[in-house]
């Protein structure tokens, strides 16, 4: 699209309302039907219509999308044939239909970019001080280094992207070596992990056997130990009542020596 502030219509009075916007006042630039017949230029409709609007015409009130906008290639026939202006140069009888080629290849006015401006240049002026520009252009001058430098960039970067898909596909390659160890090592895993489970369940009914062994041997030591305290309980009731008649036949001494005596004085009696 290019805008109508870069030309102006040579014979304004030929030219009718029926190529006239509504909305900008202006001769159509890139103009584009509704579904409702209107023609607009397509920059003024399709921000009042992106998000669904009415028809700005106001004899018209009808809902329109972007959706439903539709070149209008009759009025750009027309208005390609009109007479215009250059503003940049000043060229007359142009066709509009023209005026793009015209700006790209032929008018000296028309600003434009040094060719530097690439690695740097701030210069933008008419095409016409173009060349002398070049001429003078530090920029330019500097090129074959910097082109150098570019190529040396460019070099260090493939450098850079091959050691990066080096980097990665040796990711790739470890990933499969482990993936690889690990499908090895599974069996493995999973023999060692049932011996060691085996080994868990025998070391447990080897634990609990020798727990009912243990507890055996202890019940069988109470019993030994209740049975020998019971014994020596009846050993020493009998010595305590082996030393009570003991005692007795000690506290008996006496009165025996006393019937002793009476019988020894009974003898010496009769043997007068």
């Amino acid at each position: 699209m290019t805008s109508n502030n870069s030309y102006e219509y040579t014979d304004r009075a030929s030219i009718g309302e029926s190529l006239l916007c509504e909305l900008c006042h202006n001769r159509f630039i890139d103009p584009v039907v509704t579904q409702c017949g209107y023609t607009y230029c397509g920059a003024c409709i399709e921000p009042k219509i992106r998000n669904g609007s009415h028809c700005p015409s106001r004899s018209c009130n009808q809902l329109l999308t972007t959706a439903h906008l539709i070149i209008n290639h009759p009025t750009i026939s027309i208005t390609d044939k009109l007479k215009i202006r250059c503003r940049f140069c000043g060229e007359p009888n142009l066709n509009r239909r023209n005026f793009y080629k015209h700006i790209k290849e032929s008018c000296p006015e028309r600003r434009i970019d040094c060719l530097g401006k690439d690695i740097g240049c701030p210069w933008s002026g008419p095409k016409s001080e173009h060349s002398e520009h070049i001429q003078m252009c530090l920029f330019e001058k500097l090129r074959p280094m910097v082109d150098e430098l570019y190529k040396v960039i460019k070099k260090q970067t493939l450098n850079i992207e091959d050691l990066q898909n080096q980097i990665v596909q040796q990711k790739v390659q470890v990933q499969e070596q482990i993936t690889q160890l690990e499908q090895t090592m599974k069996p493995e895993k999973v023999q060692l992990e049932h011996a060691l489970k085996q080994q868990k369940i025998q070391f447990e009914e080897t634990m609990k056997l020798e727990k009912i062994q243990l507890q055996e041997a202890l019940k069988q030591q109470k019993i030994q130990f209740e049975e020998t305290i019971k014994l020596q309980k009846i050993q020493l009731e009998n010595a305590q009542s082996e030393i009570q008649n003991q005692k007795n036949e000690i506290a008996s001494i006496p009165m025996l020596e006393e019937d002793i005596n009476k019988l020894r004085r009974a003898i010496h009696g009769f043997s007068k």
